[in-house]
């Protein structure tokens, strides 16, 4: 049984544990929409970049447990989700999956540090099969308040997709472009400007495999691909290569709560993604979301 599998059974039985011992559990529910544009979903060079955007809804219900003498909680929650993209419709999807955390506070009162842990599970089905797979994440996260106004959090995910489709292309090489690993770690401070207004600025590095799509058989991507596979939703002619690099992406946004059900979002985001031994990429992307939770 894999790592992942060990830790999901562990966080689940502590779950049993804790809908038998809980002081009270809260149930939950939410409405997320966005509309996103961003600037080179290939990751490629001129003349080959390709920007798009897509509007994207979820709803998400599961409950949370308060365990009796003690500042520690759990939750689990089901998510289904929709993304449409206007002109790369091959990258459309639905998703379902599943989510389940534990968070400890050490201490009381708002200053006082959390840990928490949590583990994701998703379902991915696209327009262009050949991405269909199963996504999963454990992350691990630290937050701690500032001050009244400054709050302070810092975290730790590894992310698997594993693909459906395994298809070799090249004789040499896999075709599981789609088949990916990746580490990340994010900073982000928080600051209040008021009850119902909210600015955060983030920065974080991903490390493992970048997906490239561009111009089939480009020689700076061909000879130090990991994997290979033909690319239709980005048109003829395209290949996505898998190769070894890193993404720095740095954003900014605000939030602003309407009432006690309403909020919405703006982000806007840069990223920097290095290869080494290959090219350098840059995009950039801008989102606009409403979440109404019941």
């Amino acid at each position: 049984m894999s790592p992942h599998k060990h830790l999901f059974l562990s966080i689940a039985t502590l779950l049993v544990a804790a809908t038998t011992s809980t002081a009270h559990a809260d149930g939950f529910a939410q409405f997320d929409t966005r509309l996103r544009y961003d600037s080179n979903l290939g990751n490629a060079k001129q003349p080959y970049i390709v920007g798009d955007s897509s509007l994207m809804t979820s709803f998400t219900i599961g409950k949370q447990h308060f365990i009796d003498d003690s500042n520690l909680n759990f939750s689990y929650a089901a998510k289904l989700s929709n993304e449409s993209f206007n002109q790369l419709t091959g990258l459309s999807r639905t998703g379902a999956g599943l989510q389940i955390s534990g968070k400890n506070k050490f201490g009381l009162g708002p200053y006082a540090p959390s840990l928490s842990l949590g583990f994701g599970l998703e379902r991915q089905a696209f327009r262009d099969k050949e991405r269909n797979g199963t996504l999963h994440q454990i992350e691990l996260k630290a937050s701690k308040r500032l001050s009244e106004v400054f709050n302070l959090w810092a975290s730790l995910a590894n992310e698997k997709n594993h693909a459906d489709h395994q298809d070799r292309i090249e004789y040499n090489l896999p075709g599981t472009t789609f088949e990916t690993s990746n580490r990340i770690y994010k900073l982000n401070l928080d600051f209040a400007q008021s009850e119902s207004s909210i600015w955060n600025i983030s920065y974080a590095v991903r490390q493992g495999d970048v997906l490239v799509t561009t111009k089939a058989d480009w020689n700076s991507n061909y000879t130090i691909a990991r994997a290979i596979h033909p690319d239709k939703s980005f048109g003829v002619n395209r290949n996505t290569y898998r190769l070894d690099g890193s993404t720095q992406t740095l954003s900014a946004g605000l939030t602003h709560s309407i009432d006690a059900n309403w909020s919405v979002n703006l982000n806007l985001q840069k990223n920097w993604t290095t290869i080494p031994a290959g090219m350098n990429y840059q995009r950039h992307g801008l989102s606009l979301s409403a979440s109404y939770q019941f």
